[in-house]
């Protein structure tokens, strides 16, 4: 099933990925601010969205070793022989797995939908808020986001 492991192809496509962005940040074109408070804020928010599927899918597949590599790992029963567990552990194990992968969908179509809500309503904004703070409460700084 899943095996997780450590690939340095996959960290060389993550470097290759944020490595650019990193010295863009760094080193922005004259006007850039006044030219990004024109930009379409739907396509902005797709961009953001790219960014962390990209980061998020990079991570998944090459990072952990899930995927392509993980399809190897059926030849060792050419080696080794193969082993049947016992069926009760496979039926737990098969269970485990479907229930984290429907965890996992529910949450990014619960997270997807709520930030969709949000980015239409921000986008459709003539003037909108988006401001950070730390507030002093009881003698401690809190940081707080303002965004609407």
């Amino acid at each position: 099933m899943f095996h997780f492991g450590f690939s340095y192809i996959g960290l060389i496509l993550l470097c290759m990925l944020f490595i650019p962005n990193f010295i863009w940040t760094k080193k922005k074109p004259l006007g850039y601010e006044e030219a990004s408070l024109k930009e379409n804020k739907f396509l902005l928010a797709l961009e953001r969205i790219g960014e962390v599927l990209v980061s998020a899918l990079l991570l998944a597949s090459t990072i952990l070793g899930i995927g392509h590599i993980g399809i190897h790992l059926g030849h060792r029963d050419l080696l080794f022989g193969k082993k049947r567990k016992n069926l009760a552990i496979r039926i737990l194990k098969r269970s485990a797995e479907v229930l984290g992968v429907l965890t996992v969908l529910i949450l990014i179509g619960y997270f997807g939908i709520r930030n969709a809500k949000f980015i239409k309503a921000f986008a459709s904004a003539k003037n909108p808020v988006f401001e950070d703070a730390y507030v002093n409460l009881n003698g401690q700084n809190q940081f707080i986001r303002v965004m609407g």
